[in-house]
């Protein structure tokens, strides 16, 4: 996966303090407890449910920015990944902005893969956040909220999501040259 300093240079870009990038960083990498679960480098990757319960936990514990940084940082990973495998570069940003906005949802990934290729990307972008509506409920479990302030919460986090969706889109070229000549 990309090394930290690309990790910490697309964080701070984004408008995260270092303080909170390398928090996520070392959470997610060195595959630590947190919160009494067992975070690790792809305990994201595919679930809804895992995608879902980090981001309230990195909310809960870092706040708005630690729920930037953890999609962020998985993200990243995730478009190494995708390089690695030799997907093209219009593949990697959809598939990347589609794992950000349905919530790493696999079955829906695999659903827009069935698309024309000219439309996968506009079907990412064109789709409801739907799939964080499972905050509200895994709000008033796991952070034992009220559901005002889990809809409240939900919102957030979703606010978060989608300013790190536009980042990640607007910053697409770059961030995937400096992937490249970092491995």
């Amino acid at each position: 996966m990309p090394n930290w300093h690309v990790h910490r240079f697309w964080c701070l870009r984004l408008g995260i303090s270092e303080d909170v990038c390398r928090r996520i960083d070392e959470i997610i990498d060195f595959g630590k407890e947190f919160k009494g679960y067992n975070i690790s480098h792809d305990w994201c990757r595919g679930s809804v449910g895992r995608f879902i319960l980090a981001s309230l936990l990195f909310y809960q514990e870092l706040g708005v920015d630690g729920v930037k940084a953890m999609i962020l940082h998985y993200t990243l990973d995730h478009i190494e990944s995708l390089l690695k495998e030799g997907f093209s570069h219009d593949e990697v940003l959809w598939r990347a902005l589609a794992w950000i906005k349905f919530a790493g949802a696999e079955h829906v990934i695999h659903y827009i893969s069935t698309l024309p290729t000219e439309k996968r990307l506009k079907y990412v972008l064109s789709q409801e956040w739907s799939y964080y509506n499972y905050l509200i409920m895994d709000c008033q479990i796991h952070l034992k909220e009220k559901p005002e302030n889990c809809e409240e919460i939900k919102n957030t986090i979703v606010n978060a999501a989608q300013e790190t969706l536009s980042f990640i889109q607007k910053n697409f070229n770059e961030i995937v040259t400096s992937i490249k000549c970092d491995t």
